[in-house]
């Protein structure tokens, strides 16, 4: 027969073809060859001759083959049966390098049909080495199925993880219900991970600091070590006499040889496998590892059966016994964590009662004519780069968490939403905690260069890494809340007719904390959870705030972006549709090119957010009252703005939509940046769960995030992601500093009041929070048609609504609100020195609590300084006015109120106090009641009076300062933006992220989301939010070369 041999020691491999076929004695079963495990045992044995009873030798010990045949007394095999495991060493007719080899039919296992043929022949001397030395060495048990997880949290500590007998030590170990840190190469920590360790440092680190390593994780919580790599033995038993707590101590190992210095009273357990002793019956070391074997094989045939145990991942060297030396040699250049495999030829289907229902040729067993061909006869190791269906398709759940993959392990589901975890890699290099307008926007552009992605395991395994996107959500329903394309969402007019999908379940539903500057009211607070966050809740308007208006967010620091560094951006996303000359010549409606981008910056990318100015679409209303508004405007001396999106928005303008031009339907973040990207196999989105914590680590380093814990309610079980690079938190302005406080990182003694432990002291998390406070004024007037039609005539409404679905016109075209006006104070109230000395009399620091942190207060006054500068200035709008069929919403623009976002629980499906303290600083409620004042005024000039209004909101009674001011308090609402609670500003000032939105004393984190908004701007959110997502993009790629 053919096969390999060494006739000495140091000579090479050569192949010969008369070695003589061995025969079985009792208890041995022969075996055919079909694929070999490549061992360093191998190489070592034919350089030195250690183990090896006679010369010429055939080597090679780890076995996958057919028996062919059975000896006497052999009752647990029968010919055909596959058949794996480690074979004798050292002994003639027991080498794999051969067509045949024996084996001893107690020490070998069966092959489980769930085990594919290269995958069983990555097992035998990994599986076994690490079984024993954790259950005789480590003194563990293996349970039948999985443990839950120990109470008391411990871990187990291996050592060399990379190695096969490293990963199969982990897989055991997180069987049995233990926390895993593992020694590894950082270029190998995503397998170990994926192997199923919690942790990973760097054995390449000096001692010191790989002991650190050890200590930061596990506290000293550990009772078990095993050194898989027999190359670390000092680590291992230092970590033990340095820092264990535990009273039982168990050091096991795969070095055999070097002498282990201990003393006696040290009390560490010392354990030395003896694997290559295998078979040798009649020896005290054969004997004892004999015994083992034989008593673990049957436990872990089951574990591998029941799918609980899942072989380590192989790769083909070199096929052919001719090949050898090549599989040697690869082996010794190093292959990261996969088994070295090397076929006997390529043939490797069994024929076997256990191997599976087909042969080599597809044909069914025991049939002629039945051909099988799905992807079930595939080998595992090969099945897992097939598409798989494992997830349900949704459109739903802000919160998400955005993943970006280094490897994967796991069935492939591309960028399809996931409605459960299973099929999630344990590690990303990215992951993004909110699948809203930011955390899409991110996740898209993190993952859009395929050139610079590398190692998703699944698809083009050599060439990609993944994004995954994780939604924060409470779960209300069987899987999960789903935007199925409801009207709510997508119809325009929704949007202002009955509110959108606002206090649906597509709305976290939550409210604001009592006010007594708003008579102790709880406001409602609408915000998106729903996959595109609030973008799919607000009211569509697409517009920019003024250049001096960014431009003052760089007087809080230099570096911070202002309107020259955020413009790119605008142009970057924008899908323009310009106004059809008809509009322009019957509305007026100039359009300047600079200002808006058409193709975005990926031409075969859908550009994110599409818009257009669309007015009355086919909406044959015999009153435009849109006209009349702008007539108003103009009589009163305030100016037509030419463009609102080229840096200029102070005055009567025309603000675009967010809406698809083609289909006539809401563009929002999902549509923009994840239905573009469905397509990617390494952007992945888990949906129906809550990012419960961030998963925090202090080190030698520093501050760190691992990774991020979720759970679906506050009763289940939680799970765990790991990031290898980076967590980008995108939660939104309340979700994000709560996320933040329940992980350590906030203002001490909030923290504090809630045992919480401070990993990070930032008092500005939740901090400087703000939002847009409106006061709703309403007029009846005399007009022939308007959306009051659609709502009080059932007939009208369905022929209009049938309208929309077949031609995509008529009032259900457009969301209904186009005009504006945003104006500063000397152009709505003469009251200006009232208002002036108000703001001017009011200290920051009598405003703020008095036991605010010292930073936040110097923040504020920093920001106070900018706003009594601007409280008069001709250039900066102060107020915003929207118009709507007779009903005018003054909302300020830059507060000066501030409010905060706290924590009220440890548990994180508690919603926090969120309040922005509208009207809590006496300036804000005197712009507010002269913003009152002046709807009046709009109200009487010539061009509003021919419509014949009658007030009803305040209503004729509501006429003194005071009057009016009691109904604000009665009334104030919010314009749904909140903003400010995790400033871009200095650390010293009161903020939380630099201008690369990098978290303060913490290494990998990032928050984008308008919680960075140092100074809320004149102008709804939505557009800024997307240019700071793309500007943190951009950064982050940077950072990393992508």
């Amino acid at each position: 027969m053919k096969g390999v041999v060494v006739t000495s020691p140091g000579s090479t491999w050569s192949l010969v073809n008369d070695l003589e076929r061995p025969k079985p004695g009792k208890g041995q079963v022969l075996v055919r060859s079909l694929v070999t495990g490549i061992n360093p045992m191998d190489e070592l044995m034919r350089t030195t001759g250690l183990l090896v009873k006679e010369w010429p030798m055939v080597l090679g010990c780890d076995s996958l083959g057919e028996i062919i045949e059975v000896g006497e007394e052999a009752t647990k095999f029968m010919v055909g049966d596959g058949v794996f495991g480690c074979t004798r060493l050292g002994f003639k007719g027991y080498g794999t390098f051969q067509e045949f080899h024996l084996m001893d039919e107690e020490l070998a296992f069966i092959r489980p049909l769930n085990i594919s043929v290269e995958e069983a022949a990555t097992v035998g001397v990994g599986l076994l080495t690490a079984a024993i030395c954790l259950a005789e060495g480590n003194h563990i048990s293996f349970p039948s199925a999985p443990a839950k997880g120990r109470d008391d949290e411990e871990w187990f500590i291996v050592l060399g993880g990379t190695s096969s007998v490293g990963q199969y030590a982990i897989k055991l170990a997180k069987h049995c219900g233990y926390k895993v840190l593992a020694s590894c190469s950082p270029a190998s920590s995503t397998i170990v991970l994926a192997a199923g360790a919690d942790e990973t440092f760097d054995y390449k680190l000096s001692e010191i600091r790989q002991l650190n390593e050890m200590w930061s994780w596990t506290l000293g919580k550990f009772a078990g070590v095993f050194d898989a790599s027999a190359a670390n033995i000092n680590v291992g038993l230092n970590a033990f006499r340095e820092f264990s707590t535990a009273s039982r101590k168990t050091f096991s190992t795969t070095n055999d040889w070097n002498t282990i210095p201990t003393s006696p009273e040290e009390s560490i357990e010392i354990y030395r496998v003896h694997l290559g002793e295998l078979g040798r019956y009649g020896e005290v070391k054969g004997d004892e590892i004999n015994r083992a074997v034989k008593k673990y094989i049957p436990v872990l045939e089951d574990l591998l059966a029941n799918g609980y145990i899942v072989p380590v991942e192989g790769e083909v060297a070199a096929v052919g016994f001719e090949q050898i030396q090549n599989g040697v040699e690869a082996l010794g250049k190093g292959r990261s964590g996969k088994k070295v495999l090397h076929p006997a030829s390529t043939h490797t289907m069994l024929t076997s009662r256990n191997t599976g229902p087909v042969d080599e040729k597809l044909h069914a067993y025991k049939a002629k004519n039945i051909m099988v061909v799905t992807p079930c006869i595939i080998p595992l190791s090969t099945r897992r780069h097939c598409q798989a269906p494992v997830m349900m398709y949704s459109r739903s759940v802000t919160f998400s968490l955005s993943l970006l993959v280094s490897s994967c392990f796991a069935l492939p589901f591309g960028g399809q939403i996931v409605g459960r975890d299973t099929a999630l890699s344990r590690s990303y290099d990215f992951v993004v905690v909110g699948g809203g307008t930011s955390g899409l926007a991110v996740a898209n552009r993190l993952s859009e260069n395929r050139a610079y992605i590398s190692s998703y395991n699944c698809i083009d395994y050599r060439s990609w890494r993944a994004v995954s996107v994780l939604n924060i959500f409470e779960q209300h329903e069987l899987m999960m809340i789903s935007d199925q394309g409801e009207d709510s969402i997508y119809i325009p007019l929704y949007a202002s007719l009955y509110s959108g999908a606002a206090g649906t379940k597509y709305d976290w539903n939550l409210t604001y904390t009592p006010n007594p500057a708003a008579n102790n009211r709880s406001i409602p607070i609408p915000i998106g959870k729903v996959v595109g966050g609030s973008s799919c809740l607000n009211r569509m308007v697409f517009d920019r705030a003024g250049k001096v208006d960014y431009d003052r967010w760089k007087q809080l620091g230099d570096d911070n972006p202002g309107w020259d560094e955020l413009y790119p951006y605008f142009i970057k996303f924008d899908n323009f549709t310009p106004p059809t000359p008809e509009v322009v010549k019957n509305w007026g409606i100039p359009t300047d090119p600079s200002a808006h981008g058409f193709h975005g910056k990926n031409s075969t990318f859908r550009a994110p957010v599409e818009y257009f100015y669309l007015v009355n679409n086919g909406c044959s209303l015999a009153d435009r009252i849109l006209e009349n508004w702008f007539a108003a405007m103009k009589q009163l001396g305030v100016r037509m703005v030419y463009d609102s999106l080229n840096g200029d928005a102070n005055g009567a303008l025309w603000n675009p939509i967010s809406m698809d031009a083609t289909t006539k339907t809401r563009s929002n973040s999902r549509t923009a940046y994840w239905d573009s990207a469905t397509n990617r196999s390494n952007l992945h989105l888990l949906t129906g769960q809550q990012v419960t914590k961030l998963l925090t680590k202090s080190s030698y380093g520093g501050v760190s995030i691992s990774g991020v814990e979720y759970a679906v309610s506050a009763n289940s079980s939680k799970s765990t992601v790991l990031a290898k690079k980076e967590v980008i938190l995108a939660a939104g302005a309340i979700h994000s500093p709560q996320l933040l406080q329940l992980s350590g990182i906030g203002d001490s003694s909030l923290l504090k009041s809630f045992g919480i432990k401070t990993v990070v002291d930032l008092p500005g998390v939740g901090a400087n929070f703000q939002d847009h406070a409106n006061i709703r004024t309403s007029n009846s007037i005399s007009i022939s048609l308007s959306v009051t039609n659609l709502t009080t005539n059932a007939t009208y409404y369905a022929e209009q609504l049938a309208l929309y679905r077949t031609n995509r016109t008529g009032p259900f075209s457009t969301e209904g609100t186009n005009a504006f006006a945003f104006i500063p104070t000397p152009s709505f109230t003469n009251n200006t020195s009232a208002i002036l000395k108000s703001a001017s009399s009011i200290t920051p620091a009598s405003y703020l609590p008095s036991n605010i942190d010292p930073t936040i207060l110097a923040g504020y006054e920093l920001q106070y300084k900018i706003l009594l500068q601007d409280l008069l200035s001709p250039q900066m709008p102060i107020m915003e006015f929207i118009w709507t069929d007779g009903s005018i919403l003054p909302i300020i623009q830059h507060p000066f109120s501030r409010g905060s976002v706290k924590i009220t629980s440890t548990n994180p499906f508690i919603p926090p106090a969120a309040n922005p303290e509208f009207l809590s600083h006496p300036t804000d409620l005197l712009l507010m009641s002269a913003a009152v004042q002046y709807t009046r005024k709009v109200i009487q000039t010539p061009a509003i009076a021919s419509l014949s209004p009658v007030e009803t909101f305040p209503g004729p009674a509501v006429q003194t300062e005071q009057q009016i001011q009691e109904y604000i308090r009665n009334n104030v609402g919010t314009t749904y933006h909140p903003s400010g609670s995790t400033s871009v500003m200095k650390r010293e000032w009161g903020g939380v992220v630099d201008t690369d939105f990098r978290v303060y004393g913490v290494r990998n984190l990032r928050v984008v989301d308008a919680g960075t908004f140092p100074l809320i701007q004149s102008a709804h959110l939505q557009v800024t939010v997307y240019a700071m997502a793309e500007r943190a993009a951009d950064a982050i790629k940077k950072t990393y070369g992508l």
